[in-house]
């Protein structure tokens, strides 16, 4: 479930990919200056076979995207919920002397097929939308489709 995941450090995006991969690119990234760098999977994963779905929707952004990205490129997991936050860029920060901040993209990232996911998002396989009555009535749409599908064996 990578829904509300805002991201967090590359290295542990290319760690869990690799658990659901055995090889391949994790992800591209295109660094200003230097070209492409290609983060490939590292092997040993521990859940080669098990069926998988991935959730999610607005709030699944930067490292996130990257782990939901692969999967879905290689086909290793349907993404389900609403399109992802498209943060794919790496920024450089800068603290100025007024305590403001400078924040410089220095690059970019793609999934293993190349698509962009800076100011794109993921697109799910299956789209299921979250709305504020399912909230309020404690449901949740997109696990139990989630669910259904792994059940079906989909």
């Amino acid at each position: 479930d990578l829904r509300n995941n805002g991201g967090g450090l590359l290295d542990a995006a290319v760690d869990v990919t690799s658990q659901f991969l055995r090889e391949g690119v994790v992800l591209r990234e295109d660094r200003k200056n230097l070209g492409e760098r290609v983060y490939d999977v590292v092997g040993g994963g521990k859940a080669l076979d098990q069926p998988l779905v991935v959730l999610v929707n607005g709030g699944t952004a930067s490292a996130s995207e990257i782990v939901a990205g692969a999967l879905q490129d290689y086909g290793r997991a349907r993404l389900v919920g609403e399109k992802t936050f498209g943060k794919g860029s790496v920024q450089l920060i800068y603290e100025l002397s007024d305590d403001s901040r400078l924040h410089v993209t220095v690059a970019k990232w793609f999934t293993p097929n190349n698509n962009a996911i800076d100011g794109m998002g993921l697109i799910p396989d299956v789209e299921v939308l979250f709305s504020e009555e399912d909230h309020t009535n404690g449901r949740d749409p997109q696990l139990e489709h989630a669910i259904e599908l792994l059940q079906n064996g989909e």
